[in-house]
């Protein structure tokens, strides 16, 4: 059903974490099966896009962040989920004199989502220099998500406050994407014939 979606809107780019790449794969097989079969040109051969650091998110728990775990950070519930949520993450006894391995550490590796190369180089470097403690690290984490949803949280309260607006969104893609799809099935129509 993946490769269906991606194939009917004749996507070239498909960002996915690293554990659904796999379907990407599948959807170019079937796409260059379908091509080479009726000798067209009609699918596309999508390439995935993954981001380095975001192949999979972590949880605050140290393991892939995933809705049924609840070891998430709610980007939009109020001030205190958020902030419980950060202040949670699993960290090791290291005491903020020691120093502290970037990779391998459940505050480093969320911070860097939100950063950018040279403030995520700034951040490797405070973990890895020592001095640098849990409390402070969780804080900081705490001031760039706050800062970060500036503007979206409020953006997002409207949203949930008048669900009219998310049909209107939903449905003017709806729209668009069912004339593509239309497009694309006029399309193989036209290719296949059957005896």
């Amino acid at each position: 059903l993946m490769a269906a979606d991606i194939l009917i809107y004749q996507a070239d780019v498909v960002p996915v974490g690293k554990d659904q790449k796999q379907h990407i794969e599948f959807a170019r097989d079937i796409a260059g099966f379908y091509n080479r079969t009726w000798n067209v040109e009609q699918f596309k051969l999508p390439d995935e896009v993954i981001i380095e650091g975001v192949g999979t998110v972590p949880g605050i728990d140290g393991g892939k962040m995933t809705k049924s775990k609840g070891n998430g950070i709610s980007l939009f519930g109020s001030d205190e989920e958020t902030k419980k949520a950060v202040m949670s993450i699993v960290t090791d006894s290291a005491s903020p004199e020691d120093k502290k391995d970037p990779d391998t550490n459940n505050v480093y590796n969320i911070h860097k989502l939100f950063l950018d190369e040279e403030e995520t180089s700034t951040l490797r470097a405070k973990f890895e220099n020592g001095g640098y403690g849990y409390k402070e690290a969780k804080e900081d984490l705490l001031a760039t998500v706050m800062k970060w949803r500036e503007g979206k949280k409020e953006i997002f309260d409207d949203l949930m406050a008048n669900p009219e607006k998310i049909k209107s969104i939903l449905d003017d893609g709806g729209k668009r994407a069912r004339a593509r799809a239309s497009q694309t099935m006029k399309e193989v129509r036209g290719q296949v014939w059957f005896d």
